[in-house]
């Protein structure tokens, strides 16, 4: 599971959402921030250790997901240095026991623990649109991916959910396992290959065992189409690089 370094005052963030802060209000923040590591595949339980704890990644990438009946699993978004995890504890709103979070890339995050967050919130109203504004932005993303999960072919989703990975990385290359990516998508691992070979079979990415490597970021937008435009309006990611 992730590990709390010593240092309690880290030095300048590599969370977006926290960078973009008033230098006062980042100030009140960092006496409170620990930074953590976690490894791919740890997962964020709601009601598990941790669950109190607002989470701010810097390299590590999550995938927010619904658990249901049966083990089956639905990834809802992602969520990398441009937001937070368990943003409703500012609210007072625990998370729900049907979600959960995994992280997909390896890295990095500043945790902070939600009580103290909501009361500096209370305090400071730029802290809390900030927060407010990075939920529009996930509601929007969530929204996406459901009209994208009902309306296009497994490929074109899994183009989606690859570009929004690669928004949150600092090179192409995507290390993961088809375990993930059927997590997210909430398909068998079979059904993933076959979206994987249709990619390949287009020049869009390159994938071997653990490791995809996007080959034209601009082709990879083209195939997801509309898919991934109506997230791209919300929150601007490479936009075009190839």
């Amino acid at each position: 599971m992730f590990r709390t370094a010593e240092d309690r005052s880290p030095p300048p963030c590599g969370n977006h959402l926290l960078a973009s802060l008033f230098a006062p209000s980042l100030a009140s923040l960092r006496p409170h921030l620990a930074r953590q590591r976690i490894e791919q595949g740890d997962v964020i339980e709601s009601g598990a250790a941790g669950a109190d704890v607002v989470h701010f990644p810097e390299t590590a990438v999550f995938c927010l997901r619904a658990c249901v009946p049966g083990g089956k699993q639905q990834g809802l978004g992602l969520i990398g240095r441009e937001g937070a995890l368990n943003w409703g504890l500012v609210a007072g709103v625990p998370v729900p026991g049907s979600q959960e979070a995994v992280a997909v890339s390896a890295g990095t995050m500043l945790a902070i623990d939600g009580r103290v967050l909501r009361d500096l919130c209370l305090i400071d109203p730029s802290l809390t649109m900030r927060l407010v504004g990075f939920a529009f932005q996930f509601a929007c993303q969530l929204g996406a991916t459901l009209r994208s999960g009902m309306c296009d072919p497994v490929d074109v989703r899994l183009s989606r959910w690859l570009l929004l990975w690669h928004d949150r990385v600092d090179d192409g290359e995507l290390m993961l396992t088809h375990d993930l990516l059927a997590g997210m998508l909430g398909v068998r691992r079979a059904t993933v290959t076959d979206a994987l070979h249709v990619l390949e079979g287009e020049r869009l990415i390159t994938s071997t065992r653990g490791r995809i490597v996007v080959r034209s970021r601009s082709l990879l937008e083209a195939h997801a189409g509309i898919a991934y435009a109506v997230t791209d309006r919300v929150w601007p990611g490479r936009g075009g690089a190839t």
